[in-house]
């Protein structure tokens, strides 16, 4: 029998493998030094992967506030030019609040009656009200808000007398009692507002219709005490 010889034994170490490895990577290095320093593969390897991700996050952060200071710069351009276009309606909003803090007003009642003008920022106010104290009131509140710039207060304070009081009274009585005031009466402000200076009566408000107003008219007429009535009430119609 033949006897068969032994092959030798080649033992493989991976040393030879990394060796290559490691060669490849300096070569490509030295030839391409900018992409070995920032591409992800070789970062750990620069010692620039800190300093590279730090430079991204601030270029993220410009971006988002340069996105930001252009959005409102646009916004306030757009909001601008919207009230230079329509400044009758940017006024028109400015006197529905201005006449939304007076009708709020906690001693605001149908004893007072307030009218008031608005003109490029100057606001008139004028009417007359019963309690001394709601003059400045009514100043201050309208004062904030947005859009009045100057306030002039022309309210007339009425006169403090037990007899206009006592005609106040009789005259509310004898309205809201009547059947075509009777619903207005649950209202916290009724829409009649009464006015009286030294006996000399003055309606003023709006009512659904010209019965309305003439009942309101005969009324005051007929209460004992006054001089004369003028009928400034308005219809809705």
């Amino acid at each position: 029998m033949r006897r068969q010889l032994a092959r030798p034994l080649i033992i493989l170490t991976e040393d030879r493998p990394q060796k290559q490895t490691s060669c490849r990577n300096n070569f490509r290095a030295s030839l391409y030094p900018l992409d070995f320093a920032v591409h992800p593969t070789f970062r750990k390897a620069s010692g620039t992967e800190k300093s590279w991700d730090r430079k991204e996050v601030e270029e993220k952060k410009m971006k988002r506030w340069t996105r930001t200071i252009t959005m409102s710069a646009a916004l306030l351009l757009a909001s601008s030019l919207s009230m230079a276009a329509n400044p009758q309606g940017s006024n028109a909003q400015v006197a529905e609040q201005v006449r939304k803090e007076i009708v709020t007003l906690p001693f605001y009642s149908m004893f007072d009656n307030i009218d008031f003008q608005l003109n490029d920022g100057v606001l008139e106010l004028s009417g007359e009200v019963y309690r001394p104290v709601m003059k400045k009131m009514i100043e201050r509140v309208t004062q904030r808000v947005e859009g009045v710039d100057t306030v002039v207060n022309n309210i007339e304070i009425l006169p403090l007398s037990p007899y206009d009081d006592r005609i106040r009274v009789a005259l509310v009585r004898q309205l809201y009692s009547n059947q075509a005031f009777t619903r207005h009466s649950i209202q916290a402000v009724p829409p009649v507002h009464i006015v009286v200076k030294n006996g000399n009566v003055t309606l003023e408000g709006v009512v659904n219709s010209e019965l309305e107003k003439n009942v309101a008219f005969h009324v005051a007429n007929g209460i004992h005490g006054v001089f004369s009535v003028t009928n400034n009430l308005r219809t809705e119609i």
